[in-house]
């Protein structure tokens, strides 16, 4: 995952022609600085020895059954948290869970839930309660390829509901 995010950074730079940080003479895309931030605060937290310690025993990753959810679980694994695993899909979340246990030893909860739906979040803010959640990766999310004013206004706002409030 910390590959990707620094092929993500490096390709946004080269973009616009900034091969670095301190090359001033060319702009960074709009947005740029504030991803470097992100991504070094994150490769900080990521290399520290401490990770468990700076940020608790259990971490929740929403979107945990596939894509950047199911990868954000198995690299936190690999560093020691537990994991709240949240998907509709609890099948997976199930496998991935025993997966990660096996692996690394931790302790995982899964949460099947619709973060769509307003139950969705009530429930996962009612199966987390007795837990000390240090960590919340919002890696729910879905999206539609179609033109905008294609699109169904009930798909729009179920995408805005998961996207921006779950």
């Amino acid at each position: 995952l910390v590959d990707t995010v620094n092929f993500a950074l490096a390709d946004a730079r080269t973009a616009q022609g900034a091969m670095t940080h301190d090359d001033t003479s060319t702009p960074m895309p709009a947005g740029t600085h504030i991803l470097e931030r992100f991504f070094t605060d994150w490769r900080m937290a990521m290399s520290s020895g401490r990770f468990v310690e700076n940020y608790g025993p259990w971490a929740v990753v929403t979107g945990a059954s596939d894509g950047i959810g199911q990868a954000f679980a198995q690299d936190l694994a690999a560093r020691g948290l537990d994991l709240v695993l949240v998907a509709r899909r609890t099948d997976r979340l199930e496998a991935l869970g025993a997966g990660l246990r096996g692996e690394h030893g931790i302790r995982y909860r899964v949460i099947g839930a619709d973060l769509g739906l307003p139950t969705g979040s009530d429930a996962l803010v009612e199966a987390t309660r007795d837990l000390d959640v240090g960590l919340l990766v919002a890696a729910a999310g879905f999206g539609s390829c179609e033109p905008f004013l294609a699109s169904d206004a009930s798909a729009d706002v179920d995408m805005l509901e998961v996207n921006c409030a779950a």
